[in-house]
């Protein structure tokens, strides 16, 4: 017989050994990243529900017993309360303009970022300078992984013109490895953005435009809000940043990114970290790819 250490010492090494498989092994019926996001955008995401009909609402115990005057209240946020408050909001757009010292002035591109030696991607021209190419167009394509099951591969097109309209549409496909195989789910964006600041080196740009969202069950679409700089500070280097706000479906969605690129002629190779979240749900892990200008 087994003697009462030796018994003990097992059982304890049998249990280790189920915490550690329960741990690291797919809990049955837990929901994928991507089932999650499908659930979220159509709505049949589990959620917290208000309290039950039979709670007594939420009281304001000063409600009741406040001798306040209702015009203290609108005293509240004056003129001046009010005027702060919408410098704050706008302060992504004028406080570049103002520093950029930006006019309006028509702008011009390079043929590629740094060519001829010249700073930066585009060339803003006195009365009398050459006017170079009046419109821009560029490709990407990038690849990026969570680290957890899900990868992402992205293509990337956007024309920009000298009126300042850019036209921008993004692609991504995710593919994430579960117990029953591999699950797909295609995200995209259609945007129309305006460069209301600009110098040759760095372009502040802004837009509305549309999400959607396609998977084995079905499309889903929604707006989005876009804010987006990029920065030439130096040759050959490339520094971007964006936010995008909107909603797919019933869920709220928000995307960030930055990225560092080295350009060489036409091409640019670059690496970052990009930040998604859909509802509940995020995905979010390091990027790196290339891009084409044409």
């Amino acid at each position: 017989m087994m003697p009462h250490n030796s018994r003990r010492r097992a059982i304890a090494a049998l249990a280790a050994a189920a915490l550690i498989a329960i741990a690291f092994s797919p809990a049955v019926g837990r929901a994928q990243v991507l089932q999650q996001i499908e659930q979220q955008v159509a709505g049949n995401s589990p959620r917290s529900s208000s309290p039950p009909s039979g709670a007594p609402p939420t009281q304001n115990s000063n409600a009741s017993n406040s001798d306040a005057d209702p015009d203290d209240d609108s005293d509240l946020l004056g003129e001046a309360e009010l005027g702060a408050a919408i410098c704050v909001i706008a302060a992504p757009y004028w406080a570049p303009i103002h520093f950029l010292g930006d006019d309006l002035t028509s702008g011009y591109f390079l043929r590629y970022p740094y060519w001829n030696d010249m700073p930066g991607s585009m060339f803003i021209p006195g009365p009398d300078e050459r006017r170079y190419r009046q419109w821009d167009g560029e490709a990407s394509i990038e690849y990026a992984d969570n680290f957890d099951d899900v990868d992402r591969i992205g293509t990337h097109f956007r024309v920009s013109t000298t009126s300042r309209f850019d036209f921008e549409t993004n692609w991504n496909t995710f593919t994430e490895a579960t117990p029953a195989g591999r699950d797909h789910l295609t995200l995209g964006d259609v945007d129309v953005l305006f460069r209301f600041a600009q110098t040759d080196v760095v372009q502040f740009r802004s837009g509305l435009g549309a999400n959607w969202l396609d998977d084995h069950h079905g499309a889903y679409a929604g707006f989005n809000f876009r804010y987006g700089v990029e920065w030439y500070p130096v040759r050959p280097l490339a520094v971007k940043s964006l936010i995008d706000l909107g909603e797919i479906g019933k869920a709220g969605m928000v995307h960030a990114r930055i990225t560092i690129g080295a350009l060489w002629h036409r091409w640019e190779v670059f690496t970052g970290y990009d930040f998604r979240q859909i509802g509940d749900v995020h995905v979010d892990g390091p990027v790196a790819g290339v891009l084409f200008r044409s």
